[in-house]
């Protein structure tokens, strides 16, 4: 059924693998909660947990739910690393449908990868799929699902039929104090309110001061900036004009209004960036990055021109002429965060989106410029810089630059904490003088890069120029197309296969990008034919799944059926281009 993918596991998985099989063993209803730091590695271990659960036959399939579509795609990705046959396109609608009229609702599929949002819309029909099909259910990034919020309450109702569940978080709580959902918790006095508060209870914690310990995660230095401004207001009652004098450290003003970038003090904080990024360069990375999260995407693109002013007045700020604004709306949003890790972008802005579960492993320093004051957020964004880079040695570390406003300072001395701890550890025995100081803001977090990512160009080859010519010597329909679709077509037809000119590896068949292009294909020559009807395209693949039996073509149809979906597609083409001209595939 799988492959697996082969590697070494860290220490803390192993010990936590043997933990949460120990919770399952006692109960078919544990809650099992692995409270991770950022960038330990927690979705390698849940799917490694898969992995050998599928294959021991205890369950056949596992739903994975995910607070973004970004990290959906990255979930699919490490899913299909182990061999897993995963899906992020089990629309409602599509499982709405073989809840209704099939056995299955997971067709040939291991894995489906869904959002809470997804699962909340119909909670009771993920309670029917995974009673229908024995499901690990893998709840990532829990501190979203306040079980006394739907996210929450959905995710309970699809609990109660799993064969095990398991909630991952680096931050397992929520920032109201309230339970979360899928985990055990008790309560607990929060010593900053005195409030009451739920606190979680984990099957297995691992922590930053271990993961520096381990290698695992490396440290990074923060730097505090303060500052001060004067904001005018004017009275709506009088119209008279006022000032308020606003300060970083001041923890009841709006620090927001500091982070304007024209202003002075935002300058200051991408000068400390810079300056932190332009050493590691020197240093002798230089593919480090730097990641900086904006208030929104108005202040983002406002960023970007400050930064590319900045940087004119140092030589060595000069290099960094690559500058990304990456948000939710971006085009292609999630291949372009996927591509930083290999590309040469030298400085990214985002609002949230890079902010969790995002893997970037060449960024080294970081600037929080948003008035996003949470432990969670904080916490999540400070993750984006902790992941080890086997390329570097063991002294690299990363740069956070940030506010000096007092939750944000409170929230550094609490990690700090645990770096001082593992620094202390790291020690050896025979050394003399006090340990580490903790005069500075600084503390260790790191990420690591990989080169990553084919660009696939096709099929150039002298072969595949020749078909091309051929193709539209044959038929006037291939005159004003690109060469991609008249070589497309020639693939999908069977015309020239085994081209020569290329030693890469094939690129493994995507089935429904074939269908999708057949239909096109068939749509486009019917209408050069005379054909308008604004439903061709509907009726083409209409004809097409009743062919094959199918409601429709989604991410969820086996690759079995989707051949023989292509093989009628295939010679629907055919017929139409003999129609067309009858001698064009005559020797």
């Amino acid at each position: 059924m799988t492959t697996g993918w082969q590697r070494t596991p860290f220490a803390w998985q192993v010990q936590a693998q043997t933990k949460v099989l120990e919770g399952w063993m006692r109960s078919a209803n544990y809650r099992a909660l692995i409270a991770a730091c950022p960038g330990a590695g927690k979705t390698r271990f849940a799917v490694q947990l898969a992995d050998d659960q599928l294959r021991l036959g205890k369950i056949e399939l596992v739903l994975v739910v995910v607070p973004t579509i970004n990290i959906q795609k990255q979930w699919i990705d490490e899913l299909e690393a182990f061999g897993i046959k995963a899906t992020a396109d089990a629309s409602n609608e599509s499982l709405r449908w073989r809840r209704d009229k099939q056995h299955t609702m997971r067709e040939d599929k291991n894995a489906i990868v869904i959002t809470y949002a997804q699962l909340a819309r119909d909670a009771d029909l993920f309670a029917e799929l995974v009673r229908r099909h024995p499901t690990l259910l893998i709840a990532d990034e829990i501190h979203h699902a306040d079980d006394d919020e739907k996210f929450g309450q959905a995710i309970e109702k699809v609990r109660d039929g799993v064969v095990h569940s398991l909630a991952l978080s680096g931050t397992p709580f929520n920032s109201e104090g309230g339970a979360l959902a899928l985990c055990e918790s008790v309560d607990v006095i929060d010593q900053d309110t005195g409030r009451p508060m739920r606190s979680t209870v984990a099957t297995y914690s691992y922590g930053y001061g271990e993961a520096i310990v381990a290698q695992v995660c490396r440290t990074a230095e923060f730097v505090k900036v303060e500052g001060t401004g004067r904001a005018t207001y004017r009275s709506l009652t009088d119209n008279s004009l006022y000032q308020r004098l606003l300060k970083t450290m001041r923890k009841t003003d709006p620090i927001g209004l500091l982070l304007d970038p024209k202003g002075e003090y935002i300058g200051q904080c991408i000068r400390e960036a810079l300056t932190a990024l332009a050493r590691m360069r020197a240093a002798g990375d230089r593919r480090a990055a730097m990641l900086v999260v904006a208030r929104d995407t108005k202040h983002g693109n406002l960023m970007v021109e400050a930064i590319e002013r900045i940087i004119q007045e140092r030589p060595e700020w000069a290099q960094f002429t690559n500058i990304q604004a990456i948000y939710n709306d971006s085009e292609k949003a999630h291949a372009r965060i996927k591509a930083l890790n290999g590309d040469n972008t030298d400085i990214v802005v985002s609002v949230r989106m890079i902010s969790e579960g995002v893997d970037i492993k060449r960024l080294r320093v970081g600037l929080y410029a948003t008035d996003t004051s949470t432990r969670m957020f904080f916490i999540q964004f400070v993750g984006r810089f902790v992941r080890t880079d086997d390329r570097l040695d063991n002294l690299q570390h990363a740069v956070v630059v940030f506010p000096a406003h007092p939750d944000l300072l409170k929230y550094t001395l609490e990690i700090e904490k645990m770096i001082l701890a593992s620094q202390i550890k790291l020690v050896p025995d025979d050394t003399t003088g006090p340990p580490p100081g903790t005069k500075s803001e600084l503390i260790g977090v790191e990420t690591s890069a990989d080169a990553s990512g084919l660009i696939y160009r096709g099929q150039e080859s002298e072969r595949g120029s020749a078909i091309i010519d051929a193709m539209r010597k044959k038929s006037s329909v291939f005159i004003s197309m690109p060469d991609s679709l008249v070589l497309q077509a020639a693939n999908d037809l069977g015309i020239g296969t085994g081209m020569s000119g290329t030693t890469a590896e094939p690129k493994p068949i995507n089935w429904t990008d074939r269908n999708h292009n057949l239909a096109k294909q068939i749509v486009r020559y019917l209408r050069s034919n005379g054909e308008s009807d604004q439903e061709l395209f509907k009726r083409v693949n209409g004809r097409a799944n009743a062919h094959v039996g199918i409601h429709k073509m989604d991410g969820m149809t086996p690759d079995a059926v989707l051949q023989k979906r292509h093989a009628f597609l295939q010679d629907q083409l055919r017929r139409i281009l003999n129609e067309i001209n009858p001698d064009m595939f005559q020797q």
